[in-house]
């Protein structure tokens, strides 16, 4: 029961510092991993993408040589980078500052597509040097239907890591907006409990000269 009254300094005012406690806790915490967040985040990206290459060079490199396959693998990695930096970084930042998600949605599509076509373009070219004997077999394409399956894999592909970067780019600037929140409120309590602070000082100041007027 005692730890349900709320404590009272020496002339009675209660101390309301639980709320102010626990943003500050909140405030701390969120700084803390915003500082970590922010200092790997960078580091954490390149990772993924040297992952994202490895993976398409290791799928490449059954059926061709090592130089063919990395040339491969470096197009569509640079093609997705370049494209997927843009979206996850200016134009979702963007669209959550003006709040306009359906454009982005918009904007998520196109780009999608915009990336599949150019790997399916990287492709068909990789192919038309393998018809020329330029490189080996293994790039050949023949059928439309093998066409279709490469365009629609490259499709997958594309939106498999604009979703993956943007909810990581998400995640990071949403993020941040809590500590702007939590701040914020943070200083609302401050300036709460400075009022009430000084009033408690210029009190005690008050007692003491009507105690000893000398």
């Amino acid at each position: 029961m005692n730890s349900m009254v709320p404590q009272k300094d020496f002339d009675g005012w209660p101390i309301r510092c639980d709320s102010w406690l626990r943003s500050y806790s909140l405030n701390h915490y969120l700084c803390g991993m915003k500082k970590y967040f922010s200092k790997d985040y960078d580091r954490f990206i390149i990772v993924i993408w040297i992952a994202i290459g490895i993976v398409f060079f290791v799928q490449f490199s059954y059926g061709s040589a090592f130089v063919e396959a990395a040339l491969l693998s470096l197009g569509i990695v640079f093609i997705s980078y370049f494209f997927t930096t843009h979206l996850s970084t200016n134009l979702l930042q963007n669209a959550i500052k003006k709040r306009k998600m359906r454009k982005f949605a918009f904007q998520f599509i196109l780009t999608s597509i915009t990336i599949s076509a150019l790997i399916t373009g990287l492709i068909l070219f990789f192919s038309f040097l393998a018809k020329q004997e330029i490189l080996s077999s293994y790039f050949v394409i023949e059928e439309n239907s093998s066409i279709l399956r490469e365009a629609i894999g490259s499709m997958l592909t594309s939106l498999l890591i604009n979703f993956g970067f943007c909810g990581l780019r998400f995640f990071e600037l949403n993020l941040k907006l809590q500590k702007e929140l939590v701040e914020s409120q943070l200083q609302i309590l401050q300036a709460q409990i400075n009022p009430h602070f000084m009033f408690n000082v210029l009190n005690h100041v008050h007692v003491l000269i009507r105690r000893e007027p000398d």
